[in-house]
């Protein structure tokens, strides 16, 4: 080792030095920019944990649930077969009139059992305080999943009005220009719950799409079957962990109807799947 370090010419030491210098300042000034790298390697760490630990990245969890998943596949194709996993493992859903039974092995305070979680909030409430929100609008196509209880949440009767039917925007809070629950003063990691469950609705109702816009006209009548705004979606989702409500009710949604929300087991497929849509997704998925 000494014969080696003698080897070494003092210009060549210093140039190393500054090369680890300028690394080490390079790596501190994004480590924690949430991106993801590439569209099959996404090694990110993401709010409190690492996105590589994500469920489906270690499927023996669920018994073989995604075995017939290639999470090396993007784009369409992996959507596809999502779709097809999706359409395979669900065996019925309660239907809309059926949610509030639903919602006891869903969306219970485990604190609390009689009562139930409000989305937006992640506070314990009691049913007639509350009614059911459609994360994905009717008046955008939502109708197309309102019995899933994969989608539609127990809400605060308040929160569920304000929204109205509005895209999904981070920093606005009026329902003509998007509506971002953090800015109309509700929990902040919402967005990120809001978001797995924006992308769940595309792989369990193949019609409905989404698009990197902050509005787009629609009504019961002449459905879009639309939702925004991708790339705010896309970035919530990376920001914000996967929380205990979700995974509590992503259990409770398989006993319910025999089919998961394969967003919440693993993050980096959305960024798999839309990742490429423009130049803003790809900036916020590091591609």
């Amino acid at each position: 080792m000494k014969t080696i370090l003698k080897s070494i010419k003092l210009p060549m030491l210093l140039v190393a030095v500054l090369t680890l210098v300028s690394s080490c300042n390079k790596d501190n000034s994004t480590s924690n920019d949430n991106s993801v790298s590439g569209t099959s390697n996404v090694i990110s760490n993401v709010g409190n944990s690492t996105i590589a630990d994500d469920s489906i990245l270690h499927d023996s969890k669920f018994n073989g649930y995604y075995a017939s998943i290639d999470t090396t596949k993007i784009g369409t194709q992996l959507l596809s077969s999502l779709q097809a996993l999706n359409s395979q493992k669900r065996k019925k859903t309660p239907g809309y009139g059926g949610l509030w039974e639903a919602y006891k092995k869903t969306d219970y305070d485990p604190n609390n059992p009689s009562k139930l979680i409000a989305f937006y909030r992640g506070t314990s409430a009691s049913r007639d305080s509350m009614n059911r929100e459609h994360v994905w609008p009717n008046s955008h196509g939502g109708n197309l999943v309102e019995g899933d209880v994969h989608m539609t949440r127990p809400t605060l009767s308040s929160d569920n009005s304000s929204r109205g039917n509005s895209f999904y925007v981070e920093g606005k809070n009026h329902s003509s220009n998007g509506w971002d629950p953090y800015a109309d003063g509700m929990t902040e990691y919402y967005r990120g719950i809001s978001a797995r469950i924006i992308f769940y609705c595309v792989v369990a109702a193949p019609k409905l799409q989404l698009v990197d816009l902050d509005y787009h006209a629609t009504s019961n009548k002449n459905k879009d079957y639309m939702m925004g705004k991708l790339s705010d979606l896309l970035k919530w989702n990376l920001k914000y962990d996967i929380d205990d409500t979700e995974l509590r009710r992503n259990d409770g949604a398989q006993d319910v109807q025999g089919n998961r929300n394969p967003f919440i087991d693993d993050r980096t497929l959305a960024c798999k799947i839309w990742g490429d849509t423009n130049s803003t997704t790809r900036s916020i998925c590091g591609m």
